[in-house]
């Protein structure tokens, strides 16, 4: 009709006609497409999630008519073929096989810590609008929690300086993208106090799954229990406060009444410290002597911008001399040394006053290079009981070899052989004297007593623990704290090919948690062992 009232004429020309006929043609396509859409949808089987997977480590991730599998151990997604249990449980024992006889309460567990854990995250999002952004924040939460520093300075300083930065380096686009980050004062200290909260959630609630458990601390202040288990407690390490370590009133105690079998550890590096501090009465007072000129030095402003400006117009390597402090493990090594190393211009500047004649006295200056060496040495061995993944055995190694080195070193020393103290020996060459008889007496019985105080606060090693250690090299009959199931299961591991050719690799922990799997009852024996804390590094 629009046609007809426009041109007065019914004909179409040949323009509209390919018109209608390439519509067409792709409204016939369109419709073959959605045809075969169809046909491929309707031939692909969409698998559903079975609660039973969640004892494979698995939940689901994505829309309930299309879900995919989702590992609550490593949050790994598969795609929504993977959802069978041949190969739910392919990737489970492949990648976390040390979970493999863990039962269906931990990984409802780990499920709760993961729902927790997106929940948290949701919510922080939905506030500030950005993931990214949200994340961000956090990361820079923790550094100034790290770091000890004001809350304000993530907003006056870090922040102003990514700005700038993003600015100069990536252009406009990017400092306004980092600009929205909140680091306000109040959001980072609610920040901080979110993940405090969750670390400490998440720690009681693995508390509350594991079999066994052992605790680390320096003080018995927080009443709180947490719904915690202490039957399952099996190691207690403290600093050896009676408040805590006592049997009767103390924390040890109150515990022991609802574990009897928990076992209590002195901190090895309380206990090493505790061994440096005796001296015989000569070097405690050549000790003492040393601290008063250092604190006659550096206690006195004048007087040290004085000794410093001696030091440089002398080109010493040292400007300062260290205060001593008497609560730092390490102190007394570092200030001897650096003391011994600037004993020629504290002479020169104390000319004047009552400490020269110490000075210059052969002797005096021989115990302490001599102390010098011996705490450099004990720094050292205190610094190699530090960390993380130190066990039982670490320490053993560690104290049985310094016992054996004081004790031969006191023999050398007799001998005249300085080799293992540098600085008393490079001294001792330097000036061209020897070491007077009484002196080298003094050095001997501080070395050996030493290596008897050692042994008074370390034990010698049980030779019954040696198949933890190494079960591929014991002798399983002179073991005596076996019993014979234990026994059995022993001879099972150390005939397993398999397993000694990954000893070697693995840390003696780990080692156990897998050979936990087979065999549980020895293994839960290691472990218990194993388990307890050596120090209280982590208080």
């Amino acid at each position: 009709m629009y046609q007809w009232l426009k041109s007065g004429s019914l004909k179409r020309s040949v323009n509209d006609m390919n018109k209608v006929q390439c519509t067409d043609q792709h409204s016939s396509s369109d419709s073959n497409r959605r045809n075969v859409n169809s046909k491929s949808t309707i031939g692909t089987k969409v698998r559903k999630y079975n609660t039973e997977y969640l004892q494979l480590g698995f939940t689901f991730a994505g829309a309930e008519d299309e879900p995919k599998p989702q590992c609550i151990i490593c949050l790994e997604i598969l795609s929504n073929e993977g959802m069978k249990p041949s190969k739910l449980r392919c990737h489970f024992e492949t990648k976390h096989g040390e979970f493999t006889s863990k039962s269906l309460d931990f990984f409802v567990v780990k499920l709760g810590e993961f729902k927790k854990s997106q929940k948290v995250m949701k919510s922080s999002t939905s506030l500030s609008g950005n993931k990214n952004a949200t994340l961000a924040s956090y990361e820079i939460a923790q550094l100034v929690s790290k770091s000890g520093k004001a809350h304000t300075i993530a907003e006056e300083l870090i922040l102003s300086a990514a700005i700038a930065l993003c600015k100069t380096m990536l252009g406009e686009s990017a400092a306004k993208l980092i600009s929205s980050v909140p680091l306000s004062n109040n959001t980072i200290q609610r920040r901080i106090t979110d993940m405090s909260a969750n670390i400490e959630e998440t720690l009681f609630t693995r508390l509350s799954a594991s079999d066994n458990f052992a605790l680390q601390l320096d003080e018995s202040t927080d009443i709180a229990k947490h719904g915690i288990r202490w039957e399952k407690c099996v190691g207690i390490t403290t600093d050896g406060a009676a408040a805590v370590s006592g049997y009767k009133t103390g924390l040890l105690g109150r515990v022991k009444e609802v574990a009897p079998q928990v076992k209590w550890t002195h901190c090895c590096i309380h206990r090493e410290a505790l061994v440096a501090k005796r001296l015989s009465e000569h070097m405690k007072t050549t000790l003492e002597e040393v601290v008063k000129i250092i604190n006659f030095i550096k206690s006195r402003p004048l007087q040290s911008r004085l000794f410093e400006v001696l030091c440089k117009d002398m080109g010493s390597d040292h400007v300062q001399l260290i205060l001593h402090t008497e609560i730092r493990w390490l102190s007394r090594g570092k200030i001897l040394q650096r003391f011994f190393e600037l004993r020629d211009e504290v002479r020169v500047f104390l000319l004047e006053t009552r400490f020269v004649g110490l000075l210059t006295d052969f002797s005096w200056l021989s115990r302490i290079a001599y102390l010098a060496d011996v705490f450099e040495y004990l720094n050292t061995l205190n610094l190699s009981l530090q960390g993380i993944d130190i066990d039982v055995f670490h320490v053993e190694n560690k104290i049985e070899a310094t016992i054996k080195k004081f004790e031969l070193w006191a023999i050398r020393v007799e001998k005249n052989s300085f080799s293992n103290f540098p600085t008393l020996q490079s001294f001792l060459e330097s000036s061209c004297e020897c070491l007077s008889r009484e002196v080298k007496s003094e050095i001997s019985e501080h070395l050996l007593s030493m290596a008897k105080i050692l042994r008074k606060y370390f034990h010698q090693p049980d030779p019954n623990n040696t198949w933890i250690r190494n079960p591929f090299s014991c002798d399983i009959e002179k073991i005596e704290n076996l019993s014979e199931q234990e026994q059995d299961e022993l001879i099972d591991l150390v005939t397993n090919g398999k397993i000694k050719n990954n000893f070697g690799d693995k840390k003696l922990i780990d080692f156990w948690l897998i050979v936990q799997n087979d065999q549980k009852q020895l293994a839960e024996k290691a472990l218990r062992h194993l388990i307890p804390f050596c120090t209280t590094y982590r208080c």
